[in-house]
């Protein structure tokens, strides 16, 4: 895959490919974990800006396995966060709103769909029983919030 990648740490963009691993290396934080279905079996976690990503037994399964990860990649979210709190079960709130600094858009989502919004786009959500639209977005902070409204009506 080769797109421009934005690095947070050093403020800049670089065209290059970049892998799945080096993804997660670059990005993400790999713990270890307990799978309640599984405790005697190893389990890992991945995490990124304090939310949860994904899970598995090894993080080579988690390569090879196609999830969050590969969404995150597609659309060049290098920063997340999550409109869920943390509680007793979750030590890490489930990521579902991430910004692509190279497009300036805020992005939202849930297991049912993804959608883009930066300046100058009209915000929607979506409802079992309606679609709302708002008025023109004019700032990225407009835009975090349309992308946060999103998540949520798709969850």
């Amino acid at each position: 895959m080769s797109k421009l990648i934005y690095n947070k740490y050093t403020k800049s963009f670089s065209d290059c490919s970049i892998s799945k691993k080096e993804f997660i290396d670059n990005y993400c934080k790999v713990l270890p974990s307990k799978n309640d279905l599984m405790p005697d079996e190893p389990w890992v976690i991945v995490i990124m800006d304090n939310c949860y990503l994904t899970s598995g037994s090894s993080i080579e399964d988690i390569i090879n396995d196609k999830d969050q990860i590969d969404m995150l990649m597609d659309l060049g979210i290098t920063e997340v966060e999550s409109t869920f709190q943390k509680d007793e079960y979750h030590q890490y709130p489930v990521a579902n709103i991430g910004f692509n600094p190279s497009e300036q858009k805020w992005y939202g989502w849930s297991h049912r769909a993804v959608h883009g919004f930066g300046v100058g786009d009209i915000p929607k959500e979506f409802y079992p029983d309606r679609e709302v639209t708002g008025k023109t977005i004019e700032t990225l902070d407009e835009a975090k919030e349309a992308a946060k409204r999103f998540a949520d009506s798709v969850a």
